[in-house]
């Protein structure tokens, strides 16, 4: 990630051991293009759907996923 520029490690002045990992400009605008994209997607996926009906399909996933533990 480095090497792409997408964060930078600077020292940590109190302990030599730690770096400090800091979020570039170009990651930043990275991260704000695929949290728009996903936004899309899940509103085009929700389109016609009620809360209520999100609510239910929830519950019944959340019993899915307590089947398979």
């Amino acid at each position: 990630m480095e090497k792409n520029n997408l964060i930078k490690r600077m020292a940590v002045s109190e302990d030599a051991r730690l770096k400090q990992i800091i979020l570039t400009d170009k990651s930043r605008k990275l991260y704000e293009e695929i949290s728009k994209a996903i936004d899309s997607i899940e509103n085009k996926l929700c389109q016609n759907i009620t809360p209520e009906e999100i609510k239910v399909f929830q519950i019944v996933l959340d019993k899915i996923r307590n089947n398979l533990e």
